[in-house]
């Protein structure tokens, strides 16, 4: 039992060592316009907006990371849209942008992309893509698997968006959820066992061909990365928590 006890103890010290770090999503840049209308504001703060948002997309940067096994990137925060948006679909992913500096264009990015739409047709796909001339970062693309749809879209209720990356012994695991309180709910879970990358430095948001001229406002969109510490790092700290423990118990 005593044994029991260290080797819990020494566990929770090693796993306390992982580190996760957030960023607040800034200097949004508009890189697609499909109707030559939509007008992008809040470029400079966490929660940009687009009036006019039909066949739009916008994407800002943050610090490159790169997955090591069993670390982790989430990309989260809430939609609302001021309108009717019919059939309409809504897209977010994460990419890396290598060559694209500012991230405009398609050239370079490489990543996936989850998408939900207020229509059960084409929603709860999650794709990867590595373009290298698509007009942005959500054209072309192929299917990982389709996910769970339940509920219906309300219209002018906030949604609330999440796309988490996860190295799993060089495959990325990528899960996707959006959700209504009181409306629709949209979630998938995907495995890539050859990742088109495990480097990302990008994200972004696409808005359907519905939109008309509704208004897509965003607020708190954050990138949370989790990093596991180093073998010896946590190897460290288990051997002196049951240092610790012998000396207490001396």
């Amino acid at each position: 039992m005593k044994l029991n006890k260290i080797l819990v103890i020494s566990g929770a010290l090693a796993l306390s060592s992982t580190s996760a770090s957030a960023a607040s999503l800034i200097g949004w840049t508009q890189v697609f316009d499909g109707e030559g209308d939509s007008v992008l504001s809040g470029a400079g703060t966490s929660s940009p907006s687009v009036t006019n948002a039909t066949r739009s997309s916008i994407v800002a940067k943050f610090s490159e990371v790169t997955l090591a096994d069993g670390e982790m990137l989430v990309l989260t925060g809430n939609m609302t849209v001021d309108g009717d948006i019919g059939n309409g679909q809504f897209r977010m992913g994460m990419y890396d942008s290598t060559g694209v500096t500012p991230p405009i264009g398609g050239n370079g990015y490489s990543g996936y992309y989850g998408q939900a739409g207020t229509s059960n047709v084409n929603t709860g796909i999650l794709s990867r893509t590595s373009n290298a001339s698509a007009t942005h970062p959500f054209a072309g693309g192929s299917s990982l698997g389709t996910g769970t749809v339940s509920g219906s879209y309300v219209d002018n209720s906030a949604v609330s968006f999440s796309l988490t990356f996860t190295n799993v012994g060089g495959e990325l695991k990528v899960d996707s959820m959006f959700s209504q309180a009181g409306g629709f709910s949209v979630t998938n879970s995907q495995t890539d066992a050859s990742p088109v990358s495990l480097t990302f430095d990008t994200a972004g948001f696409l808005h359907g061909g519905s939109f008309a001229n509704a208004t897509a406002t965003y607020s708190n969109v954050d990138v949370t990365y989790t990093a596991v510490p180093e073998p010896s790092s946590t190897a460290l700290i288990g051997l002196a928590g049951m240092a610790l423990i012998m000396r207490r118990r001396k």
